[in-house]
């Protein structure tokens, strides 16, 4: 579909004079044939990618079911070929291998499928992980809710009002 659109794009930016504007002789230039072959070579490697980030992204996705996403994710790095590749590779491999809690998570998703595996965290906390997001994008939007029920335009919310906007926007998720 984005191809179609950036192809039309090309030819019509063609019809143009690069003499008459430099925004078109600059426009026309970003439509070389290093571009498309670049646009490929990602269509190509790392197509799956985006789909990926907006499956990661849904609320209530299940602990498992993201890291099965992300490994979808490292074996669609693994598979890329040529040297840009290797240098994604390189720094995908440095932010997980930096991210300590993912092991963790990783972890508590064994032990939720019923494998013997040791962790650090209580037994008793292990099934509240069942939903817990690898994103941040979750705890951004609960961060932005408890921001709008702290605003300054807030101060004066009972305990019932309180629990009624609560409600609410957890009804709106």
């Amino acid at each position: 579909m984005h191809q179609n659109i950036i192809v039309r794009i090309s030819d019509r930016l063609k019809r143009f004079d690069a003499k008459d504007a430099r925004c078109i002789e600059e426009s026309q230039a970003c439509f070389i044939d290093s571009t498309w072959r670049n646009l490929a070579y990602i269509q190509s490697n790392f197509s799956g990618l985006s789909r990926a980030i907006t499956k990661l992204e849904k609320q209530g996705l299940p602990i498992y079911d993201a890291l099965e996403i992300f490994a979808n994710v490292r074996n669609e790095m693994d598979a890329a070929i040529g040297e840009i590749a290797d240098q994604i590779r390189n720094k995908f491999n440095n932010v997980v291998s930096s991210n300590i809690g993912l092991e963790t998570i990783a972890q508590i998703c064994q032990i939720l499928s019923g494998h013997d595996t040791e962790c650090n965290i209580p037994p008793d906390l292990i099934p509240y992980y069942k939903y817990a997001p690898i994103t941040s994008v979750d705890v951004e939007r609960s961060f932005s809710v408890y921001k709008s029920i702290l605003a300054d335009n807030r101060m004066k919310f009972t305990p019932k009002n309180l629990e009624m906007y609560l409600i609410c926007n957890f009804n709106l998720s």
